[in-house]
């Protein structure tokens, strides 16, 4: 029997012309530059490689896809950035941007043929770097916040902390837990100090405990508990200078 092990990558390219599954044909974009989030998913096998889908996943503007996920079904997360605001949603928890440059976070079915859910998060300045999924379907991003109106919903930080600097414009990172349709937030939450965060990397634990791996420049980077349902921070170092969370 042969054994195949079905590999999920996303990026970004430049190219202007594709054919696939879920967008067809030539499209002209304003800007010959933009570039446009790509998903591939093949199987590699003994004897070489078969491509099962590839899609281009954007707008007229300038996009990238920095983190994704597969869950036990083979539906697709993918996280990033887009400066579109005609990015595709579909199910959306946000369906427009609230301003210049927004996280995104898409699910694809396995075929790559449908979105499941398709949304803007924040706006303003705020970007995803990375997306965890746990057996439930719930989707987790990690990423970095510029505006003070990135959502959030029992958060552990509501608010976006003040800079150190009034001539400073910093990021705090961000914590979001997307339930499996992508219709709401279970939680959201800015996570930062003073100076400038973010948070690079996320995975979750059986029990649904998040992990955050990013970078601090903070001296007052939060180290205390917090309250239910979001309920504590059970670990949080800071490494080096700057920082390493």
């Amino acid at each position: 029997m042969t054994h195949r092990l079905s590999k999920i990558l996303a990026g970004s390219c430049s190219s202007q012309v594709a054919s696939s599954m879920l967008r067809s044909g030539n499209r002209r974009f304003n800007d010959t530059d933009a570039r446009r989030t790509d998903l591939s998913k093949f199987f590699s096998i003994p004897l070489g490689s078969s491509l099962i889908y590839s899609t281009y996943l954007g707008g007229s503007d300038m996009d990238w896809g920095y983190g994704i996920a597969a869950d036990s079904e083979g539906n697709a997360y993918v996280a990033g950035l887009t400066y579109s605001y005609n990015f595709p949603t579909a199910n959306a928890y946000q369906d427009h941007a609230t301003g210049y440059g927004a996280a995104f976070v898409t699910k694809l079915n396995p075929s790559g043929s449908a979105f499941v859910y398709s949304t803007y998060l924040g706006g303003g300045g705020d970007w995803a770097w990375d997306i965890a999924v746990d057996a439930a379907g719930n989707a987790y991003i990690a990423g970095a916040a510029a505006s003070i109106y990135f959502p959030v919903k029992n958060a552990l930080q509501p608010a976006k902390s003040p800079p150190n600097d009034i001539y400073h414009y910093q990021t705090d990172a961000f914590v979001t837990k997307l339930n499996s349709s992508g219709s709401d937030l279970l939680y959201s939450t800015y996570l930062g100090g003073s100076s400038d965060d973010s948070a690079w990397g996320i995975a979750v634990d059986p029990a649904g405990n998040a992990y955050i791996v990013g970078f601090s420049q903070s001296v007052d980077f939060p180290m205390q508990p917090a309250s239910p349902p979001f309920s504590s921070l059970l670990q949080s170092v800071l490494l080096g200078t700057p920082s390493y969370i």
